[in-house]
């Protein structure tokens, strides 16, 4: 976990003045998409991808 947390750090600043700064700043909308792929095998070296679906998810105000 924090060998993630210093590469997302070092990647968040090593983009912060380019096209894709963006991405390292919390999400605020009330929009997600929800990914879903469906291999064959879970072995990422010899699994073929069979589906992808994706799914579009609104926050709901009330």
């Amino acid at each position: 976990m924090v060998l993630k947390t210093i590469r997302s750090a070092t990647d968040k600043w090593a983009h912060k003045d380019g096209d894709y700064a963006f991405m390292f700043e919390p999400y605020d909308g009330d929009e997600v998409i929800a990914l879903d792929c469906e291999m064959t095998d879970l072995d990422p070296q010899k699994a073929e991808l069979v589906s992808i679906a994706a799914v579009k998810l609104k926050a709901v105000r009330c």
